[in-house]
């Protein structure tokens, strides 16, 4: 792929997370728990040279995508294959070791959405094309998964 479109992808993805939440380069993830947060947090898990990964970059550039992340979610972007540091219960890991010790993620892309109480709510493994994706964020948003599955979510609407 061509490097301006990695470098374009990258940018893209730094100013969504620019909007959602003011953060630095490294993420502190104990500092976005102790606010008082209304947003579930959604991980974009991804490495380089993932077609796949690349791909769903791509998805979240839709607006219908991209509006429904600024405005409903914490969106927090992580590479394993950056440097970056990740602060997590008292604890300062970079982003391969987060992605691999703490969440336990071997499959990229992933997308994993946490609770303002740090609890796993919903999690997708794998390239989920761009309507699954946007289905998956309004069921999260809405707070459907209390209440019924994926599939339920699916068929009601």
């Amino acid at each position: 792929m061509d490097m301006s479109i990695r470098f374009i992808k990258k940018i893209y993805i730094l100013l969504i997370s620019m909007f959602t939440l003011s953060i630095s380069a490294d993420i502190n993830l104990d500092d976005i728990f102790s606010k008082k947060i209304d947003k579930p947090i959604m991980f974009f898990f991804h490495k380089d040279n993932c077609n796949f990964c690349e791909k769903m970059i791509f998805e979240f550039e839709d607006n219908n995508i991209s509006n429904i992340l600024k405005s409903k979610f914490i969106f927090l972007d992580i590479n394993r294959d950056d440097d970056d540091t990740i602060l997590y219960k008292g604890k300062e890991q970079n982003n391969r070791e987060f992605t691999k010790d703490v969440v336990g993620i071997d499959f990229f892309p992933t997308l994993i959405f946490m609770d303002k109480n740090q609890n796993i709510i919903y999690s997708i493994v794998g390239y989920r094309n761009i309507d699954i994706t946007r289905d998956t964020l309004i069921y999260i948003s809405t707070g459907a998964y209390k209440n019924k599955t994926f599939e339920e979510f699916e068929e009601d609407e």
